[in-house]
């Protein structure tokens, strides 16, 4: 059984912090904190590779498998920490994702309405679609981007994030963002 109204279940591509925004944003709160205090998630569980997914997965009224694929981690007794199913290694904390200091393309997140778990990578330092460098920073306020805000595209000072402006990117760099993104999310790479 759910305690929230709205229990969307995540994309397949997206990020796990990502997700627990959208459904804040989808449930009406201004933040994540209501959906953590009901999971009694505490701040720093959520910024590690060991989100306990089966404390959200009771929220929401999911089985915890239905969160697996989006998880961090898949067996932290082993030490395999993963994203979207791919290994990052054994015995890691959370170096190679982006978890604190979150970074990701307005654009695509307009245009799919979700975070990809691609900018949860601390090797992710461009689009490969939009060409552009991620949202580091409201254009507005000029804070950092941070998970506990009111939506995927509102910074906490209630600007709207979706056309913030940038520097185009181009060359080997977006080549290389092409690989990385096709290889976490399974496709074959395009010439």
């Amino acid at each position: 059984m759910s305690l929230l109204v709205r229990t969307p279940a995540p994309f397949v591509s997206e990020s796990l912090l990502g997700f627990v925004l959208r459904v804040s944003e989808n449930n009406g709160y201004d933040a994540p904190w209501h959906i953590l205090r009901l999971a009694e998630i505490e701040q720093g569980q959520m910024q590690t590779a060991g989100f306990p997914i089966e404390k959200l997965s009771k929220v929401l009224g999911h089985l915890p498998e239905s969160l697996a694929h989006i998880a961090y981690h898949s067996d932290i007794d082993k030490g395999h920490f993963k994203i979207l199913d791919h290994s990052l290694g054994q015995r890691l904390t959370d170096a190679p994702l982006r978890l604190a200091q979150p970074a990701f393309c307005p654009h695509c997140v307009e245009e799919t309405g979700h975070i990809d778990a691609f900018w949860d990578l601390n090797a992710a330092i461009a689009c490969p679609k939009h060409r552009c460098p991620p949202l580091r920073h409201c254009p507005s306020c000029k804070k950092a981007i941070r998970w506990f805000r009111p939506g995927l595209l509102t910074c906490s000072c209630g600007a709207h994030l979706a056309h913030a402006k940038s520097i185009p990117i181009d060359g080997p760099v977006i080549e290389l963002m092409q690989v990385i993104q096709s290889k976490l999310h399974g496709n074959p790479l395009t010439g």
